[in-house]
């Protein structure tokens, strides 16, 4: 057997165990796996009669198939979800969901089956999926006869998902990378053969024969291969929900080892026939078409040294949240109480907006309360670096120094005080003068809204100790524009009392995380009626940024693989192109040393392609960085911030870090090519003659 053709085949069964529960733990971890359809309803609370929309979905159900609305968990909804079903006449998934319960695929959500009746009485607005095409029409033109708003989308098939997963994880990478992998051994496995072509082809075989001499001179290692998946199968089936996983589970992997296999019966393909173009007495010889192999090996090249290069930022991104997670671990273990809340509800932008004031009085009451806590990264125009805007109850939780050492005291009243680093004391007036102006800027917007507090501006400044760090409570680092921790930063306090707030803007900023809460079992039993619609969930930061740590240890851990592999492919190609190019080129380096020519010298060509491709890729990672900062500079002039994550990852290093990759290999190639001119040098090979 052809070691190549066996790592290929190894490759492929592994692609198509490991593939499907890696895909469906991330589908799953978003959105129930099983459903055709989806639908998000939504309107007035006027047109929402729960009882209306009780008979409507018992109606579909019973006619055409069953249906399910998903519900988050209000106070764990990125661990727990909860599916309501009401099961149709007939047998389908729906009944199995809440006869046997959800066949669970994600590691980090749990998914729990109720039935629809317990639902009785609640806003029927949110998402609902259905389990065939009728059902979603018959839900869609029910709810539209409630004046309800609907939005109908389908699910994607499992080959649209999968290539959309392929494409967006550090996993897919990794499989695209394989893919590539088995490509090149199906080539490389024909190269190393191509001798033995040669002489069956002198024998008039033609090469549908060669190729089925192949497959069953392999026959052994795909039965073994195949056997391992039947097996995998098999121990599927007697755990727990093993039926109906497999029945998922199958079609992914089914279409993961066709395109693997595809891959690699067309690279094997195109090289038997190149190879059968090959004058058979240079066949016999071991020569191999170059003319054929050169471009297809820098096809292969190109792509995965692009992967590469992809997979190592990936990596290096998820390696720098996971080390500044670590940083903050002692922030986030002494925030266990606090949450977010999550406002939303399925609601029109008209009600939404009537509800705004009261929202915003009642996170102001949470505040008085002393439960509410506002921490807010915010650049202010005259200053360069970010400056944080907090209330008493961040002071309570984070005490700042001053500058003899004590903490510093509550503000309270309607004073605004600005907490200044002492080395940066010189800066006091700009300071002021930035603060004044985003102040006018809020009473501006709360002088054209409605607020029953008199507005205050009386602002004083006080000196801190230098070297303090403030937790920003950034719980998925890199996806916003502040960093976990703010060094020496000017700190703002302000309360809702002085009325410079309006309780709109107070809302829109709990809306973005910087207005958490410390008690949100005692928030959610005293929430305003008018509010609770609005209250989608109340998320615990710490535990969101637990979750976001995990995802990044899995993502830098799939990307260094991926980066491995990448590397690995690209030095095997660089390897296979020295050969064909020594094979092409035999008699002219022979020719080349007796005339003394230099290495050089003889090989301009080619080093002239490799330098080429090492400047390019430099080029390509220098422009980078150059829009980068143009673009920078352009965010800068209008005043507004550029997103954290468009940076270039290795920042001026990443000209290099792109050359590099692309180096490693021609150097590999230099030392391959080098090695063989010697010994057809030294030894006067017959591929010379």
């Amino acid at each position: 057997m052809n070691r190549s053709f066996v790592m290929a085949i190894v490759l492929i069964t592994l692609a198509a165990l490991a593939v499907p529960p890696l895909y469906l733990d991330k589908a799953d971890s978003f959105d129930i796996v099983g459903p055709t359809h989806w639908i998000e309803v939504s309107g007035t609370t006027e047109a929402a009669h729960s009882d209306d929309a009780a008979e409507i979905v018992r109606g579909v159900a019973a006619a055409h198939g069953s249906v399910a609305r998903l519900v988050g968990d209000l106070h764990d909804p990125g661990g727990v979800r909860h599916v309501y079903v009401e099961p149709s006449s007939h047998p389908d998934l729906g009944n199995v969901w809440l006869n046997e319960g959800y066949a669970r695929f994600s590691s980090t959500r749990e998914t729990q089956v109720h039935r629809f009746d317990e639902l009785t009485g609640r806003d029927p607005r949110g998402i609902y999926a259905v389990l065939s095409g009728q059902s979603a029409t018959a839900l869609q033109t029910g709810f539209d006869g409630m004046g309800l708003q609907t939005t109908l989308v389908a699910a994607p098939s499992a080959l649209a998902a999968t290539v959309q997963f392929v494409g967006s994880s550090p996993t897919g990478h990794a499989s695209a990378l394989a893919v590539l992998l088995v490509s090149l051994l199906s080539g490389i496995g024909v190269l190393a053969g191509s001798r033995r072509y040669a002489i069956q082809l002198l024998h008039g075989t033609s090469l549908a024969v060669i190729a089925r001499r192949d497959l069953a001179s392999h026959r052994p290692m795909i039965l073994v291969s195949v056997s391992a998946v039947i097996l995998a199968a098999i121990a599927l089936v007697v755990t727990d929900l093993g039926v109906r996983r497999l029945m998922i589970v199958a079609p992914v992997a089914i279409l993961t080892a066709a395109v693997f296999t595809a891959c690699a019966i067309t690279a094997y393909l195109t090289m038997l026939f190149a190879v059968a173009s090959v004058d058979l007495v240079a066949g016999i010889k071991g020569r191999t078409p170059t003319p054929h192999v050169t471009p297809m090996l820098y096809l292969v090249r190109i792509p995965a040294t692009l992967l590469a290069v992809i997979a190592v930022i990936t990596a290096h991104g998820a390696l720098s949240h996971v080390r500044e997670y670590e940083a903050s671990r002692a922030a986030w273990a002494a925030a266990e109480d606090v949450v977010s809340i999550s406002f939303g509800g399925h609601m029109d932008m008209e009600e939404f907006e009537s509800r705004v004031l009261d929202a915003g009085y009642w996170l102001n009451s949470l505040e008085e309360a002393g439960a509410a806590m506002l921490v807010l990264p915010e650049r202010l125009h005259e200053l360069a670096d970010d400056v944080l805007i907090v209330n008493d109850l961040y002071l309570a939780r984070h005490a700042i120094r001053s500058t003899d050492g004590t903490a510093v005291d509550p503000v309270g009243g309607d004073e605004v005080r600005i907490l200044l680093p002492a080395g940066r004391s010189a800066d006091e007036a700009s300071v002021m003068a930035a603060t004044q102006r985003w102040l006018r800027e809020q009473l501006d917007f709360t002088a054209s809204g409605e607020n029953p507090r008199s507005p205050t501006s009386t602002v004083t400044v006080e000196l801190v100790a230098d070297g303090q760090q403030h937790f920003t409570y950034e719980a998925q680092s890199g996806t916003r524009q502040a960093p976990r921790f703010l060094d020496d930063s000017v700190v703002i306090v302000l309360n809702h009392d002085t009325g410079i707030v309006s309780p709109d803007t107070y809302l829109s900023w709990a809306t973005q995380n910087r207005v958490l809460v410390t008690d949100h079992v005692a928030a959610a039993a005293g929430v305003e009626p008018t509010v609770q619609p609005m209250i989608s969930a109340y998320r615990p930061v710490a535990q969101e940024a637990a979750d976001w740590y995990a995802d990044q240890v899995t993502n830098a851990w799939q990307s260094v693989i991926a980066a491995g592999v990448a590397t690995l492919v690209t030095i095997v190609v660089a390897i296979g192109l020295g050969r064909t190019y020594v094979q092409r080129h035999a008699q002219l380096m022979l020719i080349s040393y007796v005339h003394g020519w230099s290495f050089l010298r003889t090989h301009r060509r080619i080093l002239f392609a490799e330098g080429s491709l090492v400047l390019l890729a430099g080029s390509i990672g220098l422009a980078q960085v150059n829009t980068y900062r143009t673009d920078l500079a352009r965010s800068e002039m209008a005043g507004r911030e550029i997103v954290d994550t468009a940076a270039p990852a290795f920042g001026a290093m990443q000209p290099f870090v792109f050359a590099a990759f692309v180096a490693v290999a021609t150097l590999v190639f230099i030392a391959h090519l080098s090695a063989r001119t010697a010994s057809l040098s030294r030894t006067r090979n017959r591929e010379a003659i």
